[in-house]
C-alpha cells in the first residue's frame, strides 16, 4: 500500500487539449493512465500533474517496468455538472499474470496481455485564457468490463455457401476483386447508376474467395439462378477471404444492397453496418389493443334524443310503405275505374290500365331503381378517370 512521505514539488502538468467538456475530460485522463501504469519509485511528481495529491504517495517497482499500450476511451459518463467519469481500456504490458510459467533459461511466458480497464474521475473548470482546466479527483480505479450489448436480429437470413452459380455470387465476387485487387479499377460497370464508389491504394489484396451469402428475408437452401425484374433491391452480407500480399489470407465481411437491372445485379451500396431488424412494438397491458378500451356514460338527455329519433325513423319507414304499398297501388285501381266508368270506351280503359300498371310497377321497385341508378353513376365515374400511363 502506498504511504505519505516528502517528495519534490509538482511539475506543470502537461497541456491538455484545449476541447471543453467530454471531449477534453477523456484526453485528460487518457494520459494520466498511461502515466499511472508506467509510473515507479521516484514518480510522484509525473502523476502529480493530474492528481495533485500523488505528492504523499510512496510508489514502488521500476519506473518504465511496466506500460500501457493501445489506450482507448470506452466510456464516458457525466457523473456531475462539471466532473466526468472517463472509463479507460489498455493492454498493460510487463506483467506477469497468475497463469505465468517461467522457463529455464528465459523470460516468464504466458497468454496475452489481457485488457483492463481504468476508471477516473476529472473535474473540469475555467482555465486562463478562455480554455478549460483539467484535474484528476483521485487515483484510477480498475474495474471490470463494460457489458457487452446483445448482437441485434438481423434482416439477414442464414450463412450460406455462395454458389458460383449463382448470379449475386457472380456480381459480388466481380465487384469486390476489382474493389480491393485493382487500385486503379474502374468500378462504374459494376455498380448501379448514382452509385459512386473509390477502390482502397494501393490495393491491399492479391487474392479474393467470396465464401458465403446471407440474404435479406431468405431462409431456405434453394440455389439462385434468375435476376428479378429491374429496381428490385436486396440486401446481402457477404463472408470473404482475402488473401494479402505476403500471402496470409484475412477473413473480411460486407455488407452490400444489390440493386437488379438489365437481367444482371449491380451494387446499389457498400453499407456502413448490417441492417438490423425494426423491433416490434410490444402490446399493451390492456390485452393487445394499443390503446385501452375507454367505457363512456352517455348524458340521459342524449339518449332520450336517441331514442326519440330512432322512433321518428321507424314511423318515417312504416309511412313510406304504406304509400307505396297500399296507397299507390289503391290509386291505380281507382283511376281505372273511372277512366272506365267516365268514357264507356275500351281504349282509354286499356290506356289507363297500362298507365297504371307502369305507376305501380315504378313504386313497387324504387329500392331496385335507386340501387342501379347508383351503380350505373359509379360505373361511368370509373369509367371517365384517366387511366395512368407508365410513360
Amino acid at each position: 500500500m502506498p504511504s505519505t512521505s516528502a517528495a519534490p514539488a509538482p511539475k506543470a502538468a502537461p497541456s491538455a487539449p484545449t476541447a471543453s467538456g467530454g471531449q477534453g475530460a477523456a484526453g485528460f485522463a487518457t494520459l494520466f493512465v498511461a502515466a499511472y501504469l508506467s509510473a515507479g519509485r521516484g514518480d510522484e511528481p509525473k502523476l502529480a500533474a493530474y492528481y495533485p495529491p500523488a505528492t504523499g504517495l510512496q510508489l514502488e517497482g521500476v519506473s518504465g517496468q511496466h506500460r500501457g499500450e493501445q489506450l482507448t476511451v470506452v466510456r464516458l459518463r457525466q457523473s456531475e455538472a462539471s466532473v466526468w467519469s472517463v472509463t479507460i481500456a489498455a493492454h498493460v504490458i510487463g506483467v506477469q499474470t497468475p497463469t505465468s510459467s517461467a522457463q529455464p533459461g528465459g523470460s516468464p511466458t504466458g497468454p496475452a496481455e489481457p485488457v483492463r480497464y481504468f476508471q477516473v474521475p476529472v473535474a473540469t473548470a475555467s482555465g486562463g485564457g478562455g480554455v478549460t482546466a483539467y484535474t484528476a479527483l483521485a487515483l484510477p480505479a480498475e474495474v471490470s468490463a463494460p457489458p457487452r450489448a446483445k448482437s441485434p436480429e438481423m434482416v439477414y437470413g442464414a450463412m450460406g455457401p455462395a454458389l458460383p452459380t449463382d448470379p449475386r455470387t457472380q456480381a459480388v465476387t466481380s465487384f469486390l476483386t476489382a474493389y480491393l485487387m485493382r487500385a486503379d479499377a474502374e468500378l462504374d460497370r459494376y455498380l448501379a447508376p448514382g452509385t459512386q464508389l473509390t477502390a482502397p491504394s494501393p490495393a491491399p489484396y492479391s487474392g479474393i474467395a467470396v465464401d458465403q451469402l446471407a440474404v435479406e428475408g431468405e431462409s431456405g437452401s434453394e440455389p439462385t439462378v434468375s435476376v428479378p425484374g429491374d429496381g428490385t433491391t436486396l440486401r446481402l452480407l457477404v463472408a470473404v477471404r482475402a488473401t494479402g500480399q505476403d500471402g496470409v489470407r484475412l477473413p473480411l465481411a460486407y455488407a452490400l444492397t444489390l440493386k437488379a437491372r438489365a437481367g444482371r445485379w449491380e451494387i446499389a451500396s457498400l453499407d456502413s453496418a448490417p441492417a438490423v431488424t425494426r423491433p416490434t412494438p410490444a402490446p399493451s397491458a390492456s390485452g393487445g389493443h394499443p390503446h385501452p378500451v375507454r367505457s363512456t356514460v352517455m348524458n340521459p338527455s342524449l339518449v332520450l334524443a336517441a331514442g326519440w329519433i330512432q322512433t321518428g325513423t321507424g314511423l318515417g319507414n312504416d309511412i313510406k310503405g304504406l304509400i307505396f304499398n297500399v296507397a299507390i297501388p289503391t290509386l291505380c285501381g281507382v283511376f281505372v275505374v273511372v277512366v272506365g266508368w267516365k268514357t264507356k270506351a275500351p281504349c282509354p280503359t286499356i290506356m289507363a290500365v297500362i298507365f297504371a300498371a307502369i305507376v305501380w310497377g315504378l313504386s313497387a321497385n324504387m329500392a331496385v331503381l335507386k340501387n342501379k341508378t347508383t351503380e350505373d353513376i359509379t360505373q361511368y365515374q370509373k369509367g371517365s378517370t384517366p387511366v395512368p400511363s407508365d410513360q
